[in-house]
């Protein structure tokens, strides 16, 4: 790794438009995953292929937009030299079933257990490609593709899309808290301005080749003089089968048909229209452009009275600087950073600007069939980002001091190793003795899941080429 000062992104030509966008306004999408069958014909298909460029979106709209990603058995499959030494990530070249810790950590057991998925349970389909398109478009665009795809790849499986935009299954808006990447290098990451939490991050914290939070360029992947690495960023995709009909009947019958939409705001951390509970002040976050739904912090709800800290966009997002309470004088922020200001839960909950990732996910399936979301992030760091949050904030029934809950939402219920529950979930009352549900039935199904590069469009050039194999 190498200490950088931060600097403007200018290459947008060569980065993938995903990093820039999760195209909402195009309708359609659909996920395909493939495996290689032909290797010259594979490669012939991606040096003829040109994905969407951020530098497209800003010359103006697109009406259909193809995005490559490629995983670590992919890319040994058409030939390049897959190994750690080159600065690929452990995590991608194990992939998200390649260790059972992994799995235990990711709270992929049980039900969620890789052995259950229908794709990736024995590693990484070859290549996902990413197609987005206007809704009565998708069909003919696809069909194109996938003819075009026919010489030298096979369908694993196609993963479709639909549901309600810009709702999740369960009914609440979704994607309204997303990190900021600061394209300008404008931030100085570590100064005082990070004790209090911005939504701004370092671009390298996605992109691979910038300066990441820490001020480091780290590892990626470089075959002799051939750059995979620059402009690239992690995928992160999994299927996630979502239980509608169940997490409400159970809301109901556990508050009551009055209070069933209240639990379920708690549960989630937000209201069902997107905007923050009621009692959240409305604060200026530096890199926040949607104030009313975005614009506040948990620094006044430190007991936990209206967000609880067990809800799904707390443990998300914790929304935390790094001086707990944020910046109030050169005396508390000395006694801070010594440690004696601030709580033990406070030390528990790491700096949220170190773990924050690009979601750009998209729900499936309709009411009264199975419905779900197929999430997708970029990352720049698998086990500091995604496998952090999802790990240490989601899984973890001791988040933030609790006892015996996991995520509300995503958790998997499965008992910890030494026999501890995970299914309960408190919801705290300023006036009076917390509410305390226990054995939360699972809402969520973990039903596939892999580690990919989204490689930048020069990068793929040179795996098409292949030289190394």
């Amino acid at each position: 790794m190498l200490k950088a000062t931060p600097g403007p992104v200018r290459d947008t030509v060569d980065i993938q438009a995903l990093v820039r966008s999760g195209f909402g306004p195009l309708g359609g999408a659909c996920f395909l995953l493939l495996n290689v069958t032909d290797k010259a014909a594979a490669r012939a298909w991606l040096g003829a292929t040109r994905p969407t460029s951020i530098a497209d979106l800003d010359g103006g709209h697109v009406a259909r937009i193809i995005q490559i990603a490629i995983s670590a058995s992919g890319l040994a499959a058409l030939g390049v030299d897959v190994d750690a030494a080159h600065g690929f990530a452990p995590e991608y070249l194990q992939g998200m079933t390649g260790d059972p810790g992994r799995s235990q950590r990711l709270g992929d057991q049980g039900a969620n257990a890789p052995t259950h998925w229908r794709w990736g349970a024995a590693g990484e389909p070859h290549l996902l490609v990413a197609l987005y398109a206007e809704q009565d478009d998708l069909p003919a665009f696809r069909a194109e593709v996938e003819a075009a795809l026919a010489p030298g790849f096979t369908i694993v499986t196609p993963l479709e899309t639909g549901g309600t935009p810009g709702r999740e299954p369960f009914g609440f808006v979704d994607g309204v808290s997303q990190p900021t990447l600061d394209w300008e290098g404008n931030r100085k990451p570590g100064t005082s301005a990070d004790q209090d939490f911005t939504n701004f991050i370092a671009s390298g914290e996605v992109l691979l080749g910038y300066p990441d939070e820490y001020g480091l360029v780290p590892d990626r992947p470089i075959l002799g003089d051939d750059d995979l690495g620059l402009n690239g960023t992690y995928l992160v995709l999994r299927s996630l089968a979502q239980d509608v009909d169940g997490f409400w009947n159970w809301t109901k019958a556990a508050a009551g048909e009055a209070g069933s939409q209240a639990l379920a705001e708690a549960m989630v951390g937000r209201r069902i229209d997107g905007r923050p509970l009621d009692g959240l002040p409305e604060v200026d976050v530096p890199g926040i452009n949607q104030k009313q739904l975005n614009g506040f912090t948990y620094d006044r709800d430190g007991d936990g009275h209206i967000c609880p800290f067990g809800g799904h966009i707390r443990r998300a997002n914790p929304r935390t600087g790094d001086l707990p309470g944020g910046r109030r004088g050169i005396i508390n922020a000395l006694l801070g950073t010594l440690g004696f200001k601030g709580s033990a839960r406070d030390d528990a909950i790491a700096s949220t600007r170190f773990h924050r990732i690009l979601r750009r996910g998209r729900a499936y399936g309709d009411p009264g069939g199975e419905q779900g979301l197929h999430f997708i992030c970029l990352n720049a760091s698998l086990g500091r980002q995604f496998e952090f949050v999802q790990g240490a904030w989601l899984a973890n029934a001791k988040f933030a001091g609790l006892a015996d809950e996991a995520d509300p939402i995503v958790g998997s219920r499965e008992p910890l190793p030494a026999g501890g529950a995970t299914d309960h979930f408190t919801r705290p009352n300023a006036e009076g003795p917390c509410a305390r549900f226990a054995g939360l039935p699972r809402f969520v199904t973990v039903t596939g899941g892999g580690y990919f590069l989204l490689p930048g469009l020069n990068a793929l050039k040179l795996i098409a080429r292949a030289k190394q194999g």
